[in-house]
């Protein structure tokens, strides 16, 4: 293939460059906000909208709390849920590219 050894020490950016191989964190990353930008374009009575935005009315047992998907966004953004929302309302989720 590209005749390359692990103790060539070659960057990973180089071996993507040659392969045509994308980064899966970045990825993701642009898959979660092009579904987010989707789900924020649904009316608010879909199930889908729905089950992002639900709290749950129970009582939380003791423990680490599980990661959501949208904590990785918010993370990301240094935005609060609401305030991505809100912001992937508007156009601007679109222009926004992942690191």
């Amino acid at each position: 293939m590209l005749n390359v050894r692990l103790i060539d020490h070659h960057p990973r950016e180089w071996l993507r460059e040659r392969t045509l191989l994308k980064d899966i964190i970045q990825l993701s990353r642009e898959r979660k906000f092009n579904y987010l930008q989707k789900l924020m374009s649904l009316p608010n009575d879909r199930w889908n909208r729905m089950l992002t935005e639900w709290t749950p009315d129970v009582k939380i047992p003791v423990g680490r709390p599980p990661i959501r998907w949208i904590d990785d966004l918010t993370k990301f953004t240094n935005k609060a849920s609401v305030e991505l929302f809100e912001y992937c309302v508007s156009d601007m989720c679109v222009h926004m590219v992942p690191i």
